[in-house]
């Protein structure tokens, strides 16, 4: 069998998380980090420092990469930037993984880590990240590049718009909605709507200040 190649784009923080899903199966990889100089090796991997590098990985290699930054913002950015080099967005989804076989849609580029639980019913928009041991319950949809935390814990019927953060620990409860561009705190217990680029925290969580709105 021939052993799959991908480049993986991120060589810092939630790459090292990543990697241990990485390895979970035999692959060759490379990463790819442009955003500062550093060494040019992760761990035991060849790092690519410029985009002409990438191009030519992609070209000569393989098209396939696979993000491994955590913030919505960054994730976007390096997928745009990648896919105009040439390359085509890949999923990496942990064997430790629990997913429902029925009406579950991954979109490409999604990172699901171990201990996930995603039901049946549930989408998980393009480039999301859905981090160790959160919970995604029925009829959830969850937007393109957003992050969902460890151990947050998203009931049913919640609804997740595009480059949303939800923290570590966090619970929404049933049948609420999440705007776009909002971030919420770790720990916070969301009862009702949240509207875009709204901050909120707390027990029950409370709007605290909005974001910038932006293009996106």
């Amino acid at each position: 069998m021939m052993m799959m190649m991908m480049m993986i784009a991120g060589a810092s923080k939630h790459a090292k998380d990543l990697l241990t899903v990485l390895e979970e199966n035999e692959m060759d990889i490379c990463f790819f980090d442009d955003t500062e100089r550093g060494s040019e090796r992760f761990f035991n991997y060849p790092v690519l420092r410029t985009l002409e590098k990438a191009k030519t990985y992609f070209l000569t290699k393989s098209r396939s990469f696979a993000l491994a930054t955590g913030s919505p913002g960054s994730r976007a950015a390096l997928t745009a930037k990648l896919q105009a080099a040439g390359g085509t967005l890949t999923s990496i989804v942990s064997m430790k993984a629990l997913i429902g076989t029925h009406n579950t849609h991954l979109h490409e580029g999604v990172n699901i880590m171990p201990y996930v639980f995603l039901s049946n019913d549930v989408t998980i928009g393009k480039g999301s990240l859905v981090n160790v041991g959160a919970y995604v319950h029925h009829d959830c949809r969850v937007g393109a590049f957003c992050e969902l935390a460890p151990r947050c814990n998203i009931l049913g019927s919640v609804k997740i718009d595009d480059f949303t953060r939800v923290g570590t620990g966090a619970t929404l409860m049933p049948g609420i909605s999440i705007g776009k561009h909002v971030t919420i705190g770790a720990g916070a217990v969301i009862k009702r709507d949240v509207p875009n680029y709204a901050t909120v925290v707390g027990v029950p969580g409370r709007i605290i200040g909005y974001a910038t709105p932006q293009t996106d």
